[in-house]
């Protein structure tokens, strides 16, 4: 099983990371007036980044002794920028009141609304899914070792399992229960996991025009349905136990991501430096970017482009804007710095 670091991945990563940035760069404008669009986007960067994970997990089991060692890794490249990035954020929507829970009723004092916050991330977008891959690590660490050496029938009867679980549990609302997100995004981690053991067959089986049109066709279909018949614009959300058909923005992304796989694979082994400055960076870009977009929309400049350059120009720039912001302020921190902080740049 043991393979070497393909740089394939790093236009996967970069790729994920630019997706993922877009779809929250997307005006509401933008999202009633090309849904089409809206639904291409919207849920799968983050799918993306899931499959990565498992992947390049176990690229890496060889370096950790253990469960406490890896939990440190964890608590020291994850946990802790995203508790520094944190708190700010929350002071600031506990001034506004703008979060989720307030104005909701939960029963409880107010004066431990920041502290749901920090453990579910409904501060900020996105950042719900630190405590959801933390507590997904947390849980299932002893087993993934068990599972990267189990038999293919095993793997993928547990890929089905949870993909089943996915596909009708939906996300939960607001992005803001962990225990559900974790449930939610197991399966693409665990088919990260199994592409890289099964990468060559996977390879040699996938890389066939039938089967890639077939998908994409699939894919499309899927999407247009979504867009058009359903209605629906974005990712699917509702109560753990509560039942509301299928989340069909998880099948879609289930069925294109073996073909973003065998893309990357093929077609860009070698990666530029700009790809891969941008996928080296891509953890510190998924904790800034949605700052520098709320930012843009505090300050009313999203709604003046939108007015005056309309919502398709204003969300693609967005996601520029965003990302460029990411890479200056990394790069300034890192010169003030004078080196890669981990605890600062979740390195």
């Amino acid at each position: 099983m043991k393979q070497k670091y393909v740089e394939s991945f790093d236009y996967f990563r970069a790729f994920s990371i630019v997706f993922i940035a877009l779809g929250h760069s997307l005006t509401y404008k933008f999202q009633s007036e090309y849904p089409f669009l809206t639904n291409l986007v919207k849920g799968g960067g983050t799918l993306f980044f899931v499959f990565i994970s498992g992947y390049l997990f176990c690229l890496l089991i060889p370096k950790y002794d253990g469960y406490s060692s890896f939990m440190l890794t964890k608590l020291k490249k994850l946990v802790t920028p995203y508790v520094i990035y944190s708190i700010p954020l929350i002071i600031f929507a506990g001034i506004k009141a703008d979060s989720i829970f307030y104005g909701t009723d939960f029963g409880i004092s107010q004066s431990l609304y920041p502290f749901l916050s920090l453990i579910t991330g409904a501060h900020m977008t996105g950042y719900w899914y630190v405590p959801a891959i933390f507590l997904f690590f947390l849980v299932t660490f002893p087993y993934l070792k068990t599972y990267s050496a189990s038999s293919q029938k095993h793997r993928y009867s547990v890929i089905a399992l949870l993909c089943l679980v996915s596909i009708f549990i939906h996300r939960p609302i607001g992005n803001f229960n962990p225990i559900h997100a974790s449930l939610y995004i197991s399966s693409f981690f665990f088919i990260g996991m199994s592409f890289f053991i099964d990468r060559e067959r996977i390879l040699k089986n996938m890389n066939k025009k039938l089967i890639v049109i077939c998908i994409s066709i699939a894919f499309i279909a899927i999407n247009f349905y979504q867009s058009y018949t359903f209605n629906h614009i974005g990712n699917y959300h509702k109560d753990i136990f509560d039942y509301n058909g299928i989340d069909w923005t998880f099948l879609k992304f289930l069925l294109i991501t073996p073909l973003a796989f065998i893309f990357f694979e093929c077609y860009c082994q070698k990666a530029s430096k700009v790809m891969k400055h941008i996928a080296s960076v891509s953890f510190f870009i998924y904790f800034i970017h949605p700052v520098v977009i709320s930012a843009l929309n505090i300050t009313g400049v999203r709604d003046f482009s939108e007015i005056h350059f309309g919502s398709f120009i204003t969300s693609i720039s967005t996601m520029v804007v965003a990302i460029l912001s990411c890479l200056v302020i990394h790069g300034l921190t890192v010169k003030v710095t004078k080196r890669q902080r981990a605890s600062v740049l979740g390195w």
